[in-house]
C-alpha cells in the first residue's frame, strides 16, 4: 500500500471528493489506516473553521465599507449644503487663497 504524507492529505482534505476515481488510493489509506483518519479529521475541522473566520472576515469588511460609504455620503450632503448657501468657493479661489 503506498504512503502519503501530511500534504497528500490536505490536498486531499481541500480538494479531493468521495466519486473521483484520481482520489481512490489515498481515499483506500485514509479509511485503512486509523491515524491518516485522526488526521484527516482534524484537517477537515481546521479546514472548516478557517472557512468560518475568513467568511467572518469579509462580512467585517462589508460592513466597514458600509460605514465608509455612509460617512462619504453625509460628507457629500454637507458639500452640497454648502453650495446651496453659497459659501462653497470655487476650485480657483480655492488655489489662490481667495
Amino acid at each position: 500500500m503506498l504512503e502519503f504524507d501530511q500534504i497528500d492529505l490536505i490536498n486531499f482534505a481541500v480538494y479531493g471528493n468521495e466519486k473521483d476515481p484520481e482520489w481512490d488510493s489515498i481515499r483506500n489509506f485514509v479509511s485503512s489506516n486509523p491515524t491518516a483518519r485522526e488526521k484527516m479529521e482534524d484537517l477537515k475541522k481546521s479546514l472548516l473553521l478557517a472557512t468560518e473566520t475568513q467568511k467572518q472576515m469579509i462580512k467585517e469588511e462589508n460592513y466597514s465599507g458600509s460605514e465608509a460609504n455612509l460617512v462619504k455620503s453625509t460628507t457629500s450632503k454637507s458639500s452640497r449644503a454648502n453650495l446651496k448657501n453659497g459659501t462653497k468657493k470655487s476650485w480657483w479661489r480655492r488655489l489662490t487663497g481667495d
